[in-house]
């Protein structure tokens, strides 16, 4: 589990690898949302005993939910976590590439069954589709970092240079259109494979788009976005407009929906599944 992992390498760069009250400490200050509260239902007990809390955290998130964690330290210069809402999660740097396709697990039917090769015309947004002869391709290429993968689509459907899965900000309160706690994106093809400020073909972007954001779950096949901003992490949930077809991203649902409230939208899970 990622969030585990980086816990305890924050506790070793603290000098505090021995100090499981510190380390459990620590960890609970990084919960919020779903995770904060699920730490509101456990005994307190848990959560002051590390090996205890570890234990717990992957019993309670072998399977997937949307959660983020806040505030990993602001003098930290160490790459942000994977929340403790992506257990398992894991840089694959030993396996090949592999191709595939996006399926698309949510709330109803009526989101649609797989990612697809088409992109909205109107806004450049993928969008979902019920038939996989209609789904994009998609090359899941292993990277050795905490990003996890990059999602490499078929060039035929994807010409370059935007041909790799990302997520493009169209909505953010903070400065510079940097990711907040209420920001929105859509899923869109983005340029370049590692830049941290591409070139998109979505429109109307209201901060940067990357295509460096995807983790892996292991133990799902589960493709998690998680973006950072300096000192925060924030995991980015899919969600779909029943409508359009058209496949967004919010960092509070809450808040997405309720500057919708004329539209009908469905959260979702991004499943890879090889060919």
């Amino acid at each position: 589990m990622g969030f585990i992992r980086q816990v305890r390498r924050k506790a070793f760069e603290a000098g505090k690898s021995r100090d499981k009250d510190w380390m459990a400490d620590y960890a609970v200050s990084c919960f919020a949302d779903d995770a904060l509260k699920w730490s509101m239902r456990v005994h307190r007990d848990v959560l002051e005993d590390w090996d205890v809390l570890q234990r717990a955290l992957m019993e309670e998130y072998c399977k997937y939910q949307v959660s983020s964690v806040e505030r990993l330290g602001a003098a930290s210069t160490t790459p942000a976590a994977a929340p403790p809402a992506a257990p398992g999660v894991i840089s694959p740097t030993n396996a090949s590439t592999t191709t595939g396709f996006i399926r698309i697990v949510a709330e109803t039917p009526e989101a649609g069954s797989y990612l697809s090769k088409k992109v909205d015309p109107q806004f450049g947004v993928l969008r979902t589709c019920t038939e996989l002869a209609d789904a994009a391709r998609v090359s899941l290429v292993p990277l050795m970092s905490n990003y996890g993968v990059q999602l490499v689509m078929c060039r035929k459907d994807f010409p370059e240079p935007y041909c790799w899965l990302g997520i493009g900000l169209t909505n953010s309160l903070q400065k510079g259109g940097q990711i907040g706690p209420e920001s929105f994106g859509a899923l869109c093809p983005t340029s370049a494979p590692a830049s941290h400020a591409m070139g998109t073909s979505a429109k109307e972007l209201a901060g940067p788009a990357r295509s460096n954001i995807w983790l892996f779950h292991s133990l799902d096949s589960c493709i998690i976005s998680v973006w950072s901003n300096f000192d925060y992490i924030y995991v980015l949930q899919p969600m779909v407009n029943l409508e359009n077809k058209r496949i967004f991203t919010a960092s509070n649902c809450p808040k997405f929906t309720e500057r919708r409230p004329d539209q009908n939208y469905a959260k979702a899970r991004l499943i890879f599944e090889a060919a």
